[in-house]
């Protein structure tokens, strides 16, 4: 719906505001989180975090907006205009390549996610408050990709977009890849704050480009087909982590997701040298 919200320029910069405000939550809230699980237990936690969404429930019933629903979908269109959706991605190389990008990512970014548990807990032994750390300063490293991916979005052309793109994923699996081989925690968390702000800004480049080129009709399904791909990526990532973290060390694991998110960057800059992230006019 922030298309709806927002038009022309703006849509850009509302993108980057809701994206960081959602990370900035993240970051205050796995750092005070962190630190109230070793003080008072997991109660007082999960209470807070409860209120956190119904909050959140409350904010959304405040949203005012001229959008609606133009068509209701039947329970036997699902399939179809999922379809549909892929079709559209189809036609379009460069939304495909954001979309495959995205799998990429999860394909070494599930891992990552549950990685960040055992680095704090087993690799440092710093416990909750370890955990806590990690995640703050990743979304620390977010926040401020948010605003880095803003103003990149201003200033770049078409062509310095698609370069940074390919920056942006070979920083965020390189630095996790020196993240998993620090020896203290400060310095793990110096590498993983670098790898979420690439992060931070590549998404925010990407789901502006989304936004700005996916037709009104066929966005909801179109995101809704990108989050799902990055999603099965990332529940694939993280069984596969899962089950090799018991047969091989937590470093070797991490510096394999950290590589598998690196590759994303190889393919993205082959898919550009060879002219397939060709630019698309913007829905009228």
């Amino acid at each position: 719906i922030l298309p709806d919200l927002a038009e022309g320029e703006e849509l850009h910069a509302a993108n980057a505001m809701t994206q960081t405000t959602s990370w900035l939550t993240l970051s205050l809230g796995t750092m005070l989180g962190g630190a109230a699980v070793a003080a008072f237990g997991y109660g007082l936690a999960f209470l807070f975090n409860s209120c956190a969404f119904l909050f959140s429930a409350w904010s959304i019933s405040r949203l005012v907006g001229s959008f609606r629903v133009v068509h209701a979908v039947k329970p036997d269109q699902g399939v179809r205009e999922f379809m549909e959706g892929l079709q559209l991605l189809w036609r379009m190389p460069l939304l495909l390549a954001i979309a495959l990008a995205g799998v990429g990512w999860a394909s070494g970014g599930g891992a990552a996610q549950i990685l960040f548990t055992l680095f704090g807990e087993v690799v440092f032994r710093a416990g909750p408050a370890g955990v806590g750390i990690i995640w703050g300063f990743a979304g620390v490293g977010l926040v401020l990709g948010g605003f880095v991916g803003l103003r990149a979005g201003q200033e770049l052309n078409f062509e310095q977009y698609k370069w940074a793109i390919a920056g942006c994923f070979f920083v965020i699996g390189g630095a996790y890849m020196a993240f998993t081989q620090m020896e203290t925690m400060w310095g793990a968390v110096l590498f993983i704050t670098l790898s979420r702000i690439a992060m931070g800004a590549n998404n925010v480049l990407n789901r502006s480009m989304l936004l700005h080129h996916v037709p009104e009709a066929y966005r909801g399904r179109v995101f809704a087909t990108v989050e799902m791909l990055m999603n099965v990526s990332m529940m694939v990532s993280m069984t596969v982590a899962a089950l090799a973290v018991d047969v091989y060390p937590i470093r070797l694991v991490g510096l394999v997701a950290g590589a598998m998110t690196a590759l994303t960057a190889v393919l993205w800059t082959w898919a550009n040298l060879a002219g397939k992230l060709r630019a698309i006019p913007r829905p009228g």
